[in-house]
């Protein structure tokens, strides 16, 4: 069925969502908005997942009738987050609703793979950057070797080989950029380069660490 909203809820529920969103705009009284409605209401399982459909009563929420012109009902409108992708006034034929769903997830498929592609490219530019970043002097002239790049886990498990390895004073860690790298920009999480002194490169195990 089709989720009733109200006014304070249409931000969340309408504007701030993920999935592209069917909005009926109607009014309780209106006797010819009940076949769209019914309608809609046989889309919603097979879009589940795919598209958030939503009913809003126009008396209840005069203020997103005006926002929007609903000038007559039913009225239905379709957004993709806070843009308005189509509009559509009166009674609607299914077939018609079909072919309209279907190509705004068509569409909608094509920019999210479009900005995969787009968030793959700068992956890859950021790693080849990374990979220019090799050794580095100090300002006492200890010349470092990057071996590591990156955070998480990952990086307590490097360090521990490494400061096993060739001992805590033969190693550095710095934080690095991760501005390129998604799930480290969305989580907040720091990335950082472990180096290790080069003359110790080629030395065995420190004894006492």
């Amino acid at each position: 069925m089709m989720r009733d909203i109200a006014a304070q809820d249409f931000e969340k529920e309408v504007l701030e969502s993920e999935l592209p969103v069917f909005a009926c705009f109607t009014k309780a009284w209106c006797g010819h908005c009940f076949p769209t409605c019914l309608i809609a209401g046989e889309l919603v399982k097979r879009y589940e997942g795919r598209v958030k459909f939503v009913r809003i009563d126009c008396d209840e929420a005069p203020e997103l009738a005006d926002k929007y012109q609903i000038k007559a009902v039913p009225s239905i409108i379709l957004f993709q987050g806070p843009r308005i992708t189509k509009r559509l006034l009166g009674y609607q034929e299914k077939s018609a609703l079909k072919g309209l769903l279907d190509k705004l997830l068509a569409e909608s498929s094509k920019g999210t793979g479009q900005h995969e592609a787009e968030q793959d490219n700068t992956v890859r530019q950021r790693m080849a950057e990374e990979e220019n970043v090799r050794e580095e002097v100090d300002g006492e002239g200890v010349r470092w070797i990057k071996v590591y790049f990156g955070g998480g886990a990952h990086l307590k498990n490097w360090l521990d080989q490494f400061f096993e390895l060739k001992g805590k004073e033969n190693v550095k860690v710095t934080e690095a950029d991760s501005r390129g790298f998604q799930c480290y920009e969305e989580s907040g999480e720091q990335m950082y380069r472990v180096w290790v002194k080069k003359e110790d490169l080629g030395g065995g195990e420190k004894g006492g660490m």
